[in-house]
């Protein structure tokens, strides 16, 4: 899927060069110390989160987070983020077929289009790879619940029509308008990289929520800079 390759090669090129600007900040005269084992300080840890979204479309996602390292392998973490649209390939399919049906009956150009953009609440555990220097490859694991809400636009010869759906012989359900809260389950691969008391976060997601009848699921590109403790 397009939206898959754009935002894989994006974190890509991230993780490429965020590790060449923590070499540059390194002073060339500073003492050659022992290689220490653990990723992190240990304590608490607070970031945002921003990178890119997608299930059909492409959009943005904005977050923050909160992070604790239990030990040099081991980070539990809470996140909150939105993103653009989560809007599946299914339901834009099914509403453009009203578009379809009013334009037959009204005789006019129209069309039918739906945005979902969504809340994600979750926690989680990073399972880290101790590694000498900054780079530390880890897996995520985590779940929590997601609100998506459901917005439909509708047009008839240019004209947004919308809130008057009902005079046209169209009634919505709720797979097209409303909001909806469903459980939703992480998982990805990254790398944390460690600069002083700054720490980033260059990682791919797959957060599945289980939306009624298709399961909406959203790749995400992301990421985080976070100080910590």
């Amino acid at each position: 899927m397009r939206a898959s390759r754009v935002i894989t090669m994006g974190v890509f090129l991230l993780a490429a060069a965020l590790p060449a600007a923590a070499q540059t900040a390194t002073p060339a005269t500073t003492t050659t110390k022992p290689a220490s084992a653990s990723p992190q300080l240990t304590g608490v840890e607070v970031g945002v989160i921003g990178g890119l979204s997608a299930v059909q479309n492409v959009g943005g996602l904005l977050g923050g987070r909160i992070g604790y390292a239990i030990n040099d392998k081991i980070q539990i973490e809470a996140e909150g983020m939105w993103m653009q649209d989560v809007a599946t390939r299914a339901r834009l399919e099914a509403i453009s077929s009203f578009g379809t049906y009013l334009t037959s009956v009204q005789g006019k150009p129209s069309t039918a289009t739906l945005t979902a953009p969504a809340n994600y609440f979750g926690g989680g555990f990073k399972f880290l790879i101790p590694m000498d220097g900054a780079l530390h490859p880890y897996v995520a694991i985590g779940g929590g619940m997601a609100k998506v809400a459901l917005k439909p636009v509708f047009t008839i010869s240019g004209t947004d029509v919308t809130t008057q759906l009902s005079t046209y012989g169209v009634t919505l359900g709720s797979d097209f308008t409303g909001d909806v809260t469903k459980a939703a389950i992480t998982g990805g691969l990254g790398v944390l990289i460690n600069n002083n008391r700054l720490s980033f976060d260059v990682g791919l997601r797959l957060t599945s929520i289980q939306t009624d009848g298709q399961k909406t699921n959203v790749l995400r590109g992301q990421l985080g800079i976070a100080y910590k403790f």
